[in-house]
């Protein structure tokens, strides 16, 4: 008991710290402190505690909505109208009464918001209008020359801006969507010189009363029998599994339709990445000038969508096509635009689809330049008889040849099926809020760029699936997968956009991996099934001893299996439905968090515990499983010290963002028969809690893991290798070997990247407890 009384005094405490937002006063009550919500109230008690001098025009609403169990409010702090970066009051309260359930706030104080003030002035002097061309255009070279220099990724296909303060500057912040992740830009005005920039990869797989069932269809929908595989085509260790009987549900009896492109009529322009602006963009006097933006494509796309014939989507012989398309309630299913040409021999035309997809091309075949091209994707094989979802061959082909899957055209079903499945499992355990809960994924297949081959990738409400080599699996038919990426869309709803996770972004890839177990045991009710136990979230990794952000994940996701099967051992199949409810709710009391990290991520969760939810949850009934599924993982109350697992290169430690990490290589150049050397020092320390047993083995893993095997290595034949750490004070010397010669080719450019797997293995131990990566990239100069 003592453990939980020292959490729950830290969780109940009104001023706490938050990790990046140093100088910052940061408030947090809650109903059993105060239940009045009035916002004039709210900023008055922020005063008393803080002694600032705030007052309600200080601050403007940018978000308001009912969640699930509460109703959410978010207030920007500002300065001179414009926003003071991750300064925000987040308010919840009872949907019924309004009474105040949490507020939380970090904000600037009197002395640094009259600094602010004071540089607003200055900055005003310069009669410089921050919407004006002369602006924006210097801030778009800035942006376009870092995301030039990206060497993989330097399409910009949708840029979001906004100017804030930050660190007490004034800033735009751009986020530069890419083909395969996001560019985060920061430019300081006033100097206007690029203050960060960073790359972050799309996620990918690396591989109260008993909630209602879902709806059936309504008298809009109609469902069509299907073979399926449960949960995937094969195993990790390519066994091969049986499809079974299920129905294809609320596919939608009235489609949109278009024997054309629908978005011609956008194409009558040129969208040039480099007039691509998200202010310039929506003016009239931008457009002129030949300057675009996202979302006013996505609008005018929209319209065109909302004024095409709709048609029936139906076997009926009197129906126009008399055939069905999978568009329903909660998914589209389209091929990727590049799909069709891309993979020639198909044996039917693949009709249009209406689900709107910008595609980016260059402008030439020697150019630099990219332009966008605004315009729709294609459908898959439709179905032309009541059991042709039913009928239709799986073959799992040697080589997975895109044309002959794309022509037996079961992939979609399994994926129209598969997002079907994820929302009616979450629907019976808590996931009911308006609009969030119900709006659809969109699913895009074969994804033929070879940067992205051998995975699924999820960005704004869409689900991509690629290509795959021969030893791969097809991830279109693994549903793991598939709940995986959507888990990152669910977090994403219940979290809101403007969340700032405080690590590597580890929390996203733990619960991803949490919503698939979640939907998991809805779908086998806990019942093992062929590779049950090869799922990464069961393991033994500990907070903190990783560097990538999938590893890092294990560690959230392993604490939350361990807390799932718990609470299943306790009730049985109602625990599933406790702990699903209990982490939904945990995601809404975080969200927009700014600053939020694993110690606050749990603190939330057992604040939401605390609370309960009448007919699920009683209060505090799963804080001794909360605390027992942390135990063991290196986690850390107050300040104590961390057990930590070192690997430096040049006598710098390889971080999760600097080089040696996934986005950041280290480049080199090697004649096709030698090997470049790179050293490599690897410590491993005790914490106050977590001890380390000495001897400890320290594996190292050249092929078999995540994405791993593209770069040919000196020892590869004989991983993993094994070394051992006798004590603290050891320190391992390792020298790692890359060839010049690719085993194969997985970037654009015809270069390589891969890494080394650097782990740490106590003695008898079935999994590792830590994790490294070491990630090099041989330049194409010397591929194969």
């Amino acid at each position: 008991m003592a453990r939980s009384i020292i959490f729950l005094t830290f969780l109940s405490t009104l001023l706490i710290s938050v990790a990046g937002l140093a100088g910052t006063t940061v408030l947090r009550w809650t109903g059993a402190d105060d239940l009045r919500a009035d916002f004039l109230h709210v900023v008055e008690v922020i005063n008393q505690k803080s002694g600032t001098k705030l007052s309600a025009s200080d601050f403007f609403l940018i978000e308001d909505r009912d969640l699930a169990n509460n109703h959410f409010q978010m207030y920007v702090q500002s300065v001179n109208g414009l926003p003071v970066s991750q300064k925000t009051i987040r308010l919840w309260t009872n949907l019924n009464t309004g009474a105040l359930i949490q507020a939380e706030s970090a904000l600037e104080g009197d002395a640094h918001l009259a600094l602010l003030k004071k540089k607003a002035q200055i900055f005003s002097a310069k009669n410089i209008e921050l919407s004006s061309t002369f602006l924006q255009n210097k801030v778009m070279a800035l942006a376009k020359a870092i995301v030039r220099q990206h060497p993989d990724d330097r399409a910009m296909t949708e840029i979001k801006s906004v100017d804030q303060w930050s660190n007490g500057n004034l800033v735009r912040n751009l986020r530069i969507k890419g083909k395969h992740g996001l560019h985060l830009i920061e430019i300081d005005l006033n100097l206007m010189k690029v203050i960060s920039a960073t790359y972050e990869s799309f996620p990918t797989a690396d591989t109260s009363k008993p909630f209602a069932k879902d709806a059936q269809d309504n008298e809009n929908e109609f469902s069509l029998p299907a073979l399926v595989y449960p949960m995937y085509e094969e195993t990790e260790q390519a066994v091969r599994q049986t499809r079974v009987s299920s129905q294809l549900k609320h596919l939608s009896k009235k489609v949109y339709s278009s024997t054309t492109d629908p978005y011609l009529k956008l194409r009558e322009r040129t969208y040039l990445d480099v007039k691509q602006d998200s202010i310039l963009g929506l003016t009239l006097e931008g457009q002129a000038q030949g300057y675009w933006a996202m979302s006013d494509i996505k609008v005018k796309a929209a319209q065109i969508k909302s004024q095409l014939t709709l048609q029936d989507n139906s076997l009926s012989s009197v129906s126009p096509t008399g055939h069905v398309i999978l568009e329903g309630r909660y998914a589209t299913v389209s091929l990727h635009p590049d799909a069709v040409t891309a993979f020639h021999g198909l044996n039917f035309t693949p009709a249009r689809s209406t689900a709107f997809r910008p595609n980016w091309a260059p402008v030439s075949f020697d150019s630099d330049q990219w332009q966008m091209i605004p315009g729709g994707s294609y459908l898959g094989r439709p179905l032309l008889t009541y059991d042709a979802a039913y009928l239709r061959t799986a073959r799992r082909l040697a080589d997975h040849n895109p044309t002959e899957y794309i022509n037996d055209g079961f992939d979609e079903v399994q994926v129209y099926h598969s997002i079907n499945t994820l929302f009616e499992s979450l629907h019976a355990i808590g996931f009911t809020d308006p609009e969030l809960s119900t709006r659809p994924f969109h699913a895009f297949l074969y994804d033929p760029d070879i940067s992205s081959r051998d995975n699924a990738y999820y960005t704004d409400d869409t689900i991509n699936f690629t290509t795959y080599s021969s030893n791969a699996q097809n991830y279109a038919r693994d549903n793991s997968t598939i709940w995986h990426e959507l888990g990152h869309g669910i977090m994403d709803r219940l979290m809101g956009d403007s969340l700032q996770l405080a690590d590597t972004g580890g929390l996203s890839e733990g619960m991803a991996d949490f919503v698939a177990a979640l939907v998991i045991e809805k779908v086998t009710n806990g019942v093992p099934f062929d590779g049950a136990n090869d799922f990464r979230i069961i393991n033994n990794t500990g907070f903190y001893l990783t560097n990538e952000v999938h590893d890092d994940g294990e560690a959230y996701g392993g604490a939350m299996k361990d807390l799932l099967v718990a609470a299943r051992a306790r009730w049985g199949d109602q625990g599933v439905l406790k702990v699903g409810d209990l982490t939904m709710e945990t995601m809404r009391l975080c969200r927009n968090h700014p600053g939020l990290t694993a110690e606050l991520w749990f603190s939330h969760m057992l604040f939401a515990d605390q609370l309960g939810h009448d007919g699920v949850r009683a209060p505090n009934e799963m804080n001794d499983l909360i605390l027992n599924s942390l135990a063991g993982r290196n986690f850390t109350f107050e300040n104590q010290k961390r057990a930590e697992f070192k690997i430096s290169a040049n006598g710098s430690e390889v971080l999760s963002r600097g080089p040696g990490s996934r986005n950041n290589p280290i480049p080199f150049a090697a004649a096709p028969t030698e090997f470049a050397s790179f050293d490599l020092q690897v410590t491993a320390t005790d914490g106050d809690l977590y001890k380390i047993k000495y001897p400890v083995t320290v594996k190292v893993q050249y092929e078999n893991g995540p994405l791993q095997g593209a770069m040919h290595w000196k020892y590869q034949e004989q991983s993993p290798v094994s070394y051992q750490l006798n004590s603290a004070e050891d320190v391992l010397n390792l020298n790692i070997q890359a060839s010049g010669t690719c085993d194969f080719v997985n970037r654009a450019d015809g270069s390589c990247q891969d890494f080394v797997y650097v782990q740490l293995w106590p003695t008898d131990a079935t999994k590792p407890v830590a994790k490294k990566r070491f990630y090099l990239r041989l330049l194409p100069a010397t591929k194969k």
